[in-house]
């Protein structure tokens, strides 16, 4: 049976990342600029002197499974959504596609309709249980907030590719049903990668507010070392058989 949502901890870094109310505004900006690619293909960039979670450490030593998404609402339900595969041995991060199609508990009750009613726990169990893949960790961003950035990267990035519109960006990253483009979602991800720290500084309200609506189960400093991988490495699509040995 699964858990409610309310109340739901894993432990001591559990929950949404700390309010970056207190940061200065670059390194808001710069901060959720590797979050929201996160989402669709990149991760949290946060500063390096926050204090490492010493229980975790290890994220940069061993290879890693990340789960990143995002996830709908009850009234506006779908899911989008890709493994990160980090490997401190090799210079590429593996991306795989999660499909949405996964049955959470039979064929009736896939994951893209289900997902509003789960906990983030509870979507990367899924994956993780589904794909035969040990999921190590998950950043799940809400729906509503994750698609006005997108919108917003579409209308204002700077040199964004004009045939990319945001409804565009979102099917092929798979939303609502999860069934991406293979090299659709690479090259969306990619591009959101490049465009994401060129956002005018006028998007730093909206930017914030979708930091409060992301969900994970990682430290600052696991998601600053995530975001180094994925930052400064090469994206490669890889299938899932195999990832998990």
């Amino acid at each position: 049976m699964w858990e409610s949502r309310v109340g739901f901890k894993t432990g001591p870094s559990a929950g949404k990342p700390p309010t970056v109310a207190s940061v200065p505004t670059f390194a808001s900006r710069l901060l959720w600029g590797l979050v929201a690619a996160v989402l669709v293909g990149a991760v949290l960039l946060v500063l390096s002197v926050v204090r490492p979670n010493r229980g975790v450490d290890e994220l940069a030593e061993t290879p890693r499974v990340v789960l990143v998404a995002m996830s709908g609402t009850p009234e506006q339900p779908g899911f989008a959504g890709f493994l990160a595969i980090l490997n401190p041995a090799s210079r590429v991060v593996k991306v795989v596609p999660v499909p949405g199609t996964l049955p959470v508990v039979a064929p009736s009750d896939p994951l893209w309709s289900e997902a509003p009613r789960l906990t983030p726990r509870q979507i990367a169990a899924v994956v993780g249980r589904d794909l035969h893949i040990p999921v190590s960790g998950y950043f799940i961003v809400d729906a509503p907030e994750a698609q006005a950035v997108l919108s917003a990267l579409a209308a204002s990035a700077p040199g964004w590719p004009a045939h990319l519109t945001s409804d565009q960006l979102l099917r092929a990253l798979g939303w609502p049903y999860g069934i991406p483009g293979a090299q659709g979602q690479l090259d969306a991800l990619q591009a959101i990668i490049t465009g994401l720290p060129e956002l005018p500084p006028s998007q730093d309200p909206l930017l914030n507010v979708a930091l409060k609506a992301s969900h994970t189960n990682l430290s600052l400093y696991q998601m600053f070392m995530l975001a180094t991988y994925i930052r400064g490495d090469t994206l490669e699509l890889a299938p899932a058989k195999g990832v998990g040995r």
